[in-house]
């Protein structure tokens, strides 16, 4: 058996601590790297989610217009309105003024006064 001097020793002891150096640095940044991905994929899977409510609020928001459009489509709704929140009523056949050829335009209005006149009398009834 050999006995090995201290020049020997002291070579080869420094051998070991950078390898366990260069481990270390190795393994830190594996985990460096790993919590980064990690993160990563937290803040893309939240972003993900905001998209997703975002649609389902536009989907929610499309169907009600859709409602709304078939509601304001239907052809009885204005009627409905007029008669029973306005209070109107179709004219009767005195408060109708059916005119199938204009006056003459050189009469100076003397024509619209004779077709205006009904129409104010008709008007004027309760």
């Amino acid at each position: 058996m050999r006995l090995l001097t201290r020049d020997e020793i002291r070579s080869r002891a420094p051998r070991t601590g950078w390898w366990l150096g260069l481990a270390a640095v190795l393994l830190f940044g594996v985990l460096f790297l790993s919590v980064r991905q990690k993160t990563m994929l937290s803040g893309q899977l939240a972003r993900i989610e905001r998209k997703e409510r975002l649609l389902s609020d536009v989907r929610t928001r499309q169907k009600s217009l859709l409602v709304e459009i078939q509601r304001l489509g239907y052809p009885g709704r204005l009627e409905a309105i007029a008669s029973g929140q306005l209070g109107m009523r179709y004219p009767d056949r005195q408060q109708m003024v059916v005119m199938l050829t204009p006056p003459a335009a050189g009469d100076g209005g003397g024509a619209w006064a004779s077709v205006l006149q009904p129409v104010r009398a008709a008007w004027s009834q309760p």
